[in-house]
């Protein structure tokens, strides 16, 4: 894994609804994705792009953290 989040960014990496492959750092602070081009669906049925495939860096007014985020 190469592109790395900070728990504090609000993007489809961070984000509770994103499908994609991505790990978090031992602590809890950090998403790991392979590129920032990686993509995951989106599952938030709220959202606009609700079924629809996201890469890691965009985001959207439906934000809600990971939960093994802290």
């Amino acid at each position: 894994m190469s592109q790395q989040y900070s728990s504090s960014f609000r993007n489809c990496a961070t984000c509770a609804y994103w499908t994609g492959l991505r790990e978090t750092d031992n602590f809890g602070q950090r998403v790991c994705v392979d590129s920032s081009m990686s993509v995951g669906g989106c599952m938030c049925r709220e959202s606009g792009w609700s079924n629809s495939k996201r890469q890691a860096n965009a985001s959207c007014s439906h934000y809600e953290k990971w939960a093994p985020l802290k």
